[in-house]
């Protein structure tokens, strides 16, 4: 796997239990702890109760999207990858990284890692 997290904590925010799947076994294979959100609501609780290294997110999720989990994040200065299929990419951020579905975990796992290593 592309990418070294390890020991790092990294949050995954995903709906879609495949993809939430797939991302948490990429970033585990690279050395990462991870935990899991469903929901903004809960992704938020996570950021403001935790303190993470970076993230991996989805944009679109059943209670809105994760603006608001951006900015809790772009606050604490930690890094993360947006992966999703939304249509319109997000603003730019400066630690941060848009990364359409589908796309390769390697790719996904590879360019937090870098984003984290940079931190």
């Amino acid at each position: 796997m592309a990418g070294n997290l390890k020991g790092n904590l990294v949050l995954v925010v995903e709906d879609e239990p495949l993809v939430a799947g797939d991302v948490v076994d990429g970033l585990l294979e690279a050395g990462a702890h991870v935990l899991v959100a469903r929901r903004k609501r809960d992704a938020l609780k996570l950021v403001d109760r935790q303190s993470f290294d970076g993230a991996v997110l989805d944009w679109a999720l059943p209670d809105g999207d994760v603006e608001a989990v951006c900015r809790s994040l772009d606050d604490r200065g930690v890094p993360y990858v947006i992966y999703s299929g939304v249509m319109e990419k997000p603003e730019e951020r400066e630690r941060c990284v848009f990364i359409a579905k589908p796309s390769t975990m390697e790719h996904v796992i590879g360019e937090l890692a870098q984003l984290v290593k940079a931190s």
